[in-house]
């Protein structure tokens, strides 16, 4: 539909406009950050009513799959650097993870025990 174009162009905008500040102003962090935050902005103040996006933005997240695959085959590009360092590469991503999942449940756990049970 209409609707369904619309908003995913929407979300196209938002994307590229935060990459181009970012760009813009050497800022040290990706632009899709900016772009949800854009995002989260205009959908908690009601700007962007969540049920205008709810339905386009399900059908992108059930197809995230298909949306990856040209990183997947990017990824043979450096083959050589996989074959390397594959194994430094596989510790560091693994222990980065568990670094990240153990901050956020340390997080959580102090949230909560503020009275944040709502989280």
């Amino acid at each position: 539909s209409a609707r369904f174009v619309a908003v995913v162009a929407l979300l196209w905008t938002i994307d590229r406009c935060s990459n181009l500040v970012m760009t813009h102003f050497h800022l040290p962090i990706p632009g899709f950050v900016l772009g949800f935050g854009l995002l989260y902005s205009a959908v908690a103040t009601n700007a962007l009513p969540y049920r205008w996006i709810e339905p386009s933005a399900r059908f992108l997240v059930k197809h995230l799959a298909f949306f990856l695959v040209p990183i997947v085959t990017g990824l043979l590009d450096y083959l050589d650097v996989l074959q390397a360092s594959g194994v430094q590469i596989a510790i560091v991503l693994i222990v980065s993870a568990i670094i990240g999942l153990w901050a956020t449940g340390l997080t959580a756990q102090c949230l909560v025990s503020r009275g944040g049970a709502d989280i």
